[in-house]
């Protein structure tokens, strides 16, 4: 695997594979990543809905969703004191970033 992230094919293959009763080390061989890669990938994004059946489509969703929230939050995390509760206090009376950017 080339990337840092599992692909959507990547999520396709291992549900195939679990529905092949195939272990979760032996897809981790197959997609050439850590077993734990495969593991925290079914427990992260397996919804309880489904009754702990891995979709790969559902699982792509909730690992983009996760992956945007996660860089929505660091755009912030160097702001600090009155510069961030300044910024909290205008979001909140739904003030326009434009009109706080001034």
């Amino acid at each position: 695997m080339d990337g840092k992230h599992l692909t959507a094919n990547d999520r396709f293959y291992i549900e195939r594979r679990l529905g092949d009763d195939i272990s979760l080390r032996q897809i981790a061989r197959e997609l050439e990543v850590a077993p734990s890669t495969v593991s925290n990938e079914i427990r992260r994004n397996t919804l309880p809905d489904f009754d702990g059946l891995y979709c790969h489509s559902a699982a792509e969703k909730l690992a983009i969703d996760r992956r945007v929230k996660a860089k929505a939050a660091s755009k912030f995390s160097k702001i600090i004191g009155t510069t961030k509760q300044f910024i909290i206090d205008r979001l909140k009376t739904h003030s326009s970033p434009d009109v706080i950017a001034i």
